[in-house]
C-alpha cells in the first residue's frame, strides 16, 4: 500500500508542462513520467522492463522534397512497469505500444522507432497509477483529477473519527 504521502502524490493531476500533443491524442511526456516515478517512490524503487519487441513492418519511403528515401518503420513494445511502495510491497503493469519512425538512415529508423514504442508502453504502464501519470488524458483529454479519493482514505477518513470525504 503506498504511504499517505505518496498516496496523496498519485492523486494530483499532472503538471500541464508534461503534456505533449500528438495530433488530437494528449499524453504525458515520457521523462516526466520518469520524474515523478522517482519523485513518488524514490530511486531504485521503480524498473522498467522491455518484455518483447517486435518489428512490425519497414520499408523505404520517398522523402517529400524528392531527395533520398527514408526508411519508414513501425516496432510493437511490451514492457513492465514494477514499483515498490513505501511499505516494501511490489506491483507490476504491463502493457503494449506500438509507434512508427521516418529516417534516411536505416538503422535510426529503428533505434527511434523501438524508443519510441517503449516510452509508450512506459507511459501506459504508469497510467495506471493514476491522475499524476495522465489517467484523465484517457477521459477526452480532461488533465484534472479523476480518482478523488481510493478505498485507503475513505478508510484512513473514517479511522480518525470522520465519516470520510464524502461527509458534511
Amino acid at each position: 500500500m503506498p504511504s499517505s504521502l505518496q498516496h496523496k502524490l498519485l492523486l494530483q493531476p499532472p503538471d500541464p508542462r508534461s503534456i505533449e500533443r500528438k495530433g488530437s491524442f494528449a499524453y504525458i511526456a515520457h521523462q516526466y513520467v520518469r520524474v515523478n516515478l522517482t519523485r513518488v517512490f524514490g530511486f531504485g524503487n521503480w524498473s522498467f522492463v522491455i518484455d518483447e519487441h517486435d518489428l512490425l513492418a519497414e520499408a523505404k519511403t520517398p522523402q517529400k522534397n524528392g531527395g533520398k528515401e527514408n526508411w519508414r518503420v513501425t516496432y510493437r513494445v511490451k514492457g513492465t512497469l514494477s514499483v515498490t511502495f513505501d511499505d516494501g510491497r511490489t506491483t507490476k503493469f504491463t502493457e503494449y505500444a506500438v509507434d512508427s519512425m521516418i529516417h534516411p538512415e536505416y538503422e535510426q529508423s529503428h533505434d527511434n522507432a523501438v524508443k519510441a514504442a517503449s516510452s509508450g508502453a512506459l507511459r501506459r504502464c504508469a497510467m495506471n497509477l493514476g491522475s499524476l501519470f495522465g489517467l484523465g488524458l484517457y477521459f477526452d483529454g480532461y488533465q484534472g483529477e479523476v480518482i478523488h479519493h481510493t478505498i485507503e482514505t475513505l478508510r484512513d477518513a473514517t479511522d480518525e473519527g470522520g465519516q470520510g470525504p464524502e461527509a458534511g
